[in-house]
């Protein structure tokens, strides 16, 4: 559980997100591939699907997606 100064994780994300990618430049581009992130869902479980908190993490996740994915 993150404390609550890490909530959301908009940190964990980007870090995620980055590890993620660093690792598809390294190997074989999958046919499919998988990739959990502890948010939204923390934010989710928290505050519910339509809070305006889990609406902007869920934005930045796919934020950071984007950056990367140009």
């Amino acid at each position: 559980m993150l404390s609550p100064d890490q909530r959301p994780a908009r940190a964990t994300i980007e870090h995620v997100v980055d590890l993620f990618f660093s690792f598809l430049k390294k190997e074989a581009l999958p046919e499919v591939s998988l990739l959990w992130i502890s948010e939204p869902d923390i934010a989710y479980h928290k505050c519910g699907l339509q809070h305006p908190t889990a609406r902007e993490v869920l934005h930045e996740v796919d934020r950071q997606f984007g950056l990367r994915a140009k």
